[in-house]
């Protein structure tokens, strides 16, 4: 067999050549990735292109609107209109609930339409209000002899005369003036102590009985005095929801302060 033999500058020669093929080969490569990647970006730019132009435009309103929304919101806190509307409301039909349940009873009888029957009407109402309640003046009635303007209180018993009956409707009056109701019992017997309901100690039922005062404001004057502390003065009294000053004229020969 015939052996080759091979110098040193073949076999430099040959490891050059294996070198620049290597080389060129990894050129090669790499400028096949770097064609490869920049044709896929350009297809992700291209794709989003595609989805700019076909974004609705409304989306791009509503995320402006959020935005400002929301910066609004940073500047000027929580919105609580709401929260406050409602509190509001919930306090006005509690007011409203209030004064509903603050009624008094009057006993109608006489020349009415409808005679003999206790009507409730709210606080303040007036000896007119009880007669339409009633039904209206009957036939013979004398207006003439009643004060329409005047009020009507708790337990009262209106008694609305006929024609000729002048003298029966005045001892009626009178009678009604000195008996009735304790309320009005108190307010003839004037300033006796003994008579007089101290606020500072009544009861539900013993407030019940001053004129004019229902279940309600009761209690009404019942959670004031435990909330500040027994009243000083009679007067006092007007801080209590629902007493203005005519109220407290009818009641304050009544009551009193221990």
């Amino acid at each position: 067999m015939k052996k080759i033999y091979i110098t040193r500058h073949t076999l430099r020669m040959i490891l050059v050549l294996v070198l620049i093929l290597s080389a060129g080969i990894g050129v090669r490569l790499k400028m096949n990735h770097d064609d490869a990647s920049l044709t896929v970006a350009k297809a992700e730019q291209s794709a989003m292109t595609d989805r700019e132009q076909t974004k609705d435009p409304s989306e791009d309103t509503k995320s402006y609107d959020q935005s400002s929304r929301e910066q609004q919101e940073s500047l000027s806190g929580p919105d609580t209109s709401a929260g406050d509307t409602k509190e509001t409301a919930g306090e006005s039909t509690k007011a409203e609930t209030s004064q509903e349940q603050d009624l008094i009873g009057v006993h109608v009888t006489g020349a009415v339409r409808y005679p003999d029957r206790v009507y409730l009407m709210p606080y303040g109402s007036r000896v007119e209000d009880a007669i339409e309640m009633a039904g209206g003046a009957g036939t013979g009635a004398d207006l003439s002899l009643l004060n329409l303007a005047d009020y009507v209180y708790d337990g009262q018993r209106l008694y609305v005369p006929r024609k000729g009956e002048s003298s029966v409707a005045e001892e009626t009056q009178k009678t009604e003036a000195a008996a009735g109701q304790k309320g009005s019992q108190k307010a003839l017997q004037g300033e006796q102590s003994s008579n007089l309901t101290n606020l500072n100690s009544a009861t539900k039922i013993e407030l019940m009985e001053l004129p004019g005062v229902g279940e309600t404001m009761a209690q009404r004057i019942i959670d004031y005095r435990e909330q500040n502390g027994p009243f000083q003065t009679i007067e006092e009294l007007m801080n209590v929801q629902g007493i203005g000053q005519t109220r407290f004229d009818k009641l304050k020969a009544l009551i009193t302060v221990k």
